[in-house]
């Protein structure tokens, strides 16, 4: 099986086609690191090659998005990674774990086709909370987007599309409405009416007291679920099997059991890597069970 790795110049993504370049060989499989700059750009690397196997990209980027369509219309197989689903610090400062999921940029098609053992969600030593006590007081928060992310999943204007949902909220909903742009995304801006939460505030005073949290598909859902608050999601994304889908019932949302909480937790900690488990091969192992 061939891999082939298209990486940007920025040393991180260099640090991570290495890293998993290592497992590849080192379980007999053929690898290959390419400029994602020169995908569809240089002649010979025009669209997935003949005998690419496995693409393998990183990010919210344009390239990102061409590489797994392309490469899955033609019954080949693309890995995307990026940041941790948790956000553990490892080496160089950088997250320590780095999400992989296998044709998408979401595993929810797959993630949970089998039931995960809990090794690997007790090593992030997360807790899993009882449910909230709801109150009336209660605020919604809506857990926006960057442009890019938008641009990347055909979302449109990622503050015209916040502010559509935000409208629909306060339809259905009388609860006090809080905006909390992704924090990292410097052209956000407030969104009139409604209470705006910026990057100087930290996540967990944002979720304090909130009665549920809305999102396309920001990660910060997942700390949600497990801290006891529910959450509504748009997109489909890793959060989906325990979220809400339905805006209209934000009041009074979907919230799954416990024990289903806890699995979904074992299953998601399937789908986010170290760098030492992508040299060492177990990584990829994983990846080759799910393409085989």
């Amino acid at each position: 099986m061939k891999v082939v790795f298209y990486a940007s110049d920025k040393p991180r993504e260099i640090m991570l086609a290495r890293a998993f370049e290592l497992g590849v060989t080192g379980c007999g499989d053929e690898f290959e690191l390419r400029r994602t700059a020169d995908y569809g750009e240089d002649r010979k690397y025009e669209g997935p090659s003949p005998e690419t196997d496995v693409a393998v990209c990183f990010g919210v980027k344009g390239k990102s998005a061409e590489i797994i369509k392309e490469h899955t219309a033609l019954g080949k197989h693309a890995v995307y990674l990026d940041k941790g689903y948790t956000r553990q610090k490892g080496e160089g400062g950088h997250t320590l774990y780095t999400r992989l999921s296998i044709d998408s940029s979401s595993p929810v098609r797959y993630f949970q086709r089998e039931r995960h053992r809990s090794d690997r969600f007790e090593k992030l030593e997360m807790k899993i909370l009882d449910r909230k006590k709801q109150t009336a007081d209660g605020h919604i928060l809506f857990c926006g987007s960057s442009q890019k992310y938008h641009d990347f999943n055909a979302l449109g204007d990622a503050t015209e599309y916040a502010e559509k949902a935000l409208f629909k909220l306060r339809k259905v909903s009388h609860r006090q409405i809080v905006y909390r742009p992704k924090p990292s995304w410097t052209d956000a801006r407030p969104i009139a009416n409604y209470m705006f939460s910026n990057g100087s505030q930290d996540i967990l005073d944002a979720l304090r007291g909130c009665h549920a949290l809305v999102t396309h598909g920001s990660s910060v859902g997942i700390t949600a679920v497990l801290m006891g608050i529910p959450i509504v999601v748009l997109g489909a994304t890793i959060m989906s099997p325990v979220a809400e889908s339905d805006l209209t019932k934000v009041d009074s949302p979907y919230w799954p059991t416990t024990e289903q909480r806890y699995q979904w937790a074992c299953d998601f900690a399937y789908c986010q890597w170290t760098q030492d488990e992508m040299r060492c091969g177990e990584a990829w192992e994983y990846v080759r069970q799910v393409v085989s």
